[in-house]
């Protein structure tokens, strides 16, 4: 009873896998018989609609919990750049995710990128994006998150990780409101929220 407990907790909180894709795997891993399949089918279509959205993403009541959700709630309202902080692995994306769906822009594309797993020459482009022809290999011009995220969200993860001299760079795209591709003398604007 208690694995079977952790085994939905697990499934609840994890981001990687939908209800669409537990339903894959258990048709593909078992062979139920028919009437059995369609009780799973009915069981997955129910989770899909009750599915957690919002602060409702977070198990638990405990106080500090109740007030993360209290001040995410609060910042969702206001269009402003948002710094969440925390060690590796106590759900800084959640409360990214959260956060966005909470917002005015939760119909908008939540982007996620983990800065500390993508190498600074690469970063920078995919950050802004670049100009066909900005460096060898660049045939045509690519769009970087911060447009392709149109009015939703981005998230930033691991923003420590990255150089300095970025991180300057980056601060100067949060001041202006505008990014600049690289190979490119144009700057452009942005209208995603940033996380």
């Amino acid at each position: 009873y208690e694995a079977q407990g952790r085994l939905d907790y697990e499934l609840d909180t994890a981001l990687e896998l939908s209800a669409s894709d537990i339903r894959f795997l258990t048709k593909s891993a078992l062979t139920l018989p028919e009437a059995k399949i369609k009780k799973l089918d009915k069981i997955v279509k129910l989770e899909k609609i009750n599915s957690k959205k919002g602060t409702g993403r977070f198990i638990g009541n405990s106080q500090a919990l109740t007030q993360i959700k209290s001040v995410i709630k609060k910042y969702a309202a206001f269009d402003i750049p948002v710094l969440i902080t925390g060690e590796t692995g106590v759900g800084k994306e959640v409360a990214a995710r959260s956060l966005h769906e909470e917002s005015k822009r939760s119909g908008e594309p939540f982007l996620a990128i983990n800065c500390g797993a993508i190498s600074e020459t690469l970063l920078q482009s995919e950050l802004f994006g670049h100009a066909a022809g900005a460096y060898t290999g660049a045939g045509k011009a690519h769009q970087g998150v911060f447009e392709a995220a149109g009015k939703g969200t981005i998230f930033l993860d691991e923003i420590g990780e990255i150089s300095p001299q970025l991180q300057v760079a980056l601060l100067r795209v949060l001041e202006a409101g505008e990014i600049r591709p690289v190979g490119s003398a144009k700057a452009r604007p942005y209208y995603c929220r940033v996380l």
